[in-house]
């Protein structure tokens, strides 16, 4: 199974013995853990400004996890507004279009 640990679980796991360094020891041993490098620089980030780690010790950490976490690219996302006029233009009626692009939707997508 593929998964997805949030930061939180990373840093808990990191800077305490718990039932996050349990988890973490699990997913790694019995599932694909999937991360992408804005987690992983979101987690240096942390460790760094939050828990004042040394720098060496983050790097070890972020490497480490770099190594063995599947690490992919995730989709951007566009914003709400920009899709929902997309959405309306392609799946909805010609009046949801002319609706959405009159109201904010159109000023955020362009």
């Amino acid at each position: 199974m593929n998964l997805v640990l949030d930061t939180n679980v990373l840093v808990a796991a990191l800077v305490a013995r718990g039932v996050c360094g349990d988890l973490l020891e699990h997913c790694v041993r019995s599932h694909t853990v999937v991360s992408s490098s804005a987690l992983l620089d979101e987690l240096r980030e942390v460790l760094t400004r939050k828990f004042h780690q040394r720098d060496a010790d983050v790097r070890a950490a972020v490497g480490l996890f770099a190594e063995t976490f599947t690490l992919v690219t995730p989709p951007v996302l566009e914003p709400v507004m920009k899709l929902r006029l997309y959405w309306a233009r392609e799946f909805g009626t010609k009046r949801d279009a002319q609706t959405c692009a009159s109201s904010s939707c159109n000023r955020l997508s362009q």
